[in-house]
């Protein structure tokens, strides 16, 4: 297996969103710099925004603006506090039920303690080495930040298929963590996962989330 890139402190949280109904956390979320707009924002899973994540039904994408006032976040493996981010971006083409439109942003100012990540130029390829930055539930130290892992299905173009080399790990509460390449850069976002005899997670990818959130962001 490739060496796995560096992590920086402070890109992977665990998010707590301040809502209209009161505060909850869910999955994972990160931070990330935006070329488009030459801004960083903070990305996870818009499936979040509902029973996934304890909510009484679905919060619509076209409400989302209304719904997040604001998003606590800490690291995700020690629980520190690292920062806030802002109101959500409202995302059109947003949809919980769709794996390449599962998406959910949020403003977000630069600020001490907090490190954004960089997209790749470079999409992988079939059998690429990638690694899911994220705290898995079972199956690994509760401490270890990357889990090694290839692309396996790459015939969409915005969402794809990644397999876990470690087929004994859980991957609940991974929804919305980074996927990386070998250097450090961000390749797309876990929204889905198996673990049918092998684990497998589909994440909706870079060229996606970018055309997703410029579209909007780049008009402001």
């Amino acid at each position: 297996m490739m060496q796995p890139p560096a992590l920086p402190r402070g890109a992977v949280f665990g998010p707590e969103f301040v809502t209209a109904q009161g505060r909850f956390g869910a999955g994972t979320a990160f931070a990330v710099f935006v070329p488009e707009v030459e801004a960083p924002v903070l990305l996870t899973c818009q499936h979040l925004f509902g029973p996934a994540g304890g909510l009484p039904g679905d919060i619509p994408a076209s409400s989302m603006g209304a719904f997040v006032q604001a998003v606590a976040l800490c690291d995700k493996w020690d629980g520190a506090p690292i920062g806030v981010a802002g109101s959500a971006v409202t995302l059109p083409d947003a949809d919980w039920s769709a794996p390449s439109c599962d998406l959910a942003a949020f403003r977000l100012a630069p600020q001490p303690g907090l490190s954004v990540l960089r997209f790749t130029e470079d999409a992988p390829k079939l059998l690429d080495p990638v690694f899911l930055a994220g705290r898995v539930r079972s199956g690994a130290p509760a401490t270890q930040q990357l889990h090694g892992a290839r692309v396996v299905r790459d015939e969409d173009d915005d969402a794809q298929w990644i397999e876990l080399s470690n087929a004994e790990i859980g991957l609940p509460g991974t929804s919305g963590a980074p996927v990386l390449d070998p250097r450090g850069g961000v390749v797309g976002m876990v929204v889905r996962f198996t673990d049918n005899h092998v684990v497998r997670a589909q994440m909706i990818t870079a060229a996606r989330i970018r055309a997703m959130v410029a579209a909007v962001l780049a008009r402001r």
